[in-house]
């Protein structure tokens, strides 16, 4: 059975948690960020969030769409 979109309902449950995961480190390094004084260093904090996200979530995917890919396979001729 299809959930949302033709997502598979746990797959669409993993992507739901690694959603709230993701907004939380957000906020945390949001936050961190406005509690450190330096602009620049607040900044670099920031944008090296954003790039350990989104790495994190590249090779989840990568991980994910690997795990579930159609292997090809001969048809015997008959």
């Amino acid at each position: 059975m299809s959930g949302l979109l033709g997502i598979p309902w746990r797959i669409g449950l993993r992507l739901r948690v690694l959603a709230w995961v993701e907004g939380v480190l957000f906020l945390g390094i949001l936050f961190l960020a406005i509690y450190i004084k330096p602009i620049w260093l607040a900044a670099l904090v920031l944008l090296g969030g954003f790039a350990i996200s989104s790495v994190a979530w590249i090779a989840i995917l990568n991980r994910w769409s690997a795990r579930h890919a159609v292997i090809a396979r001969k048809v015997p001729k008959t």
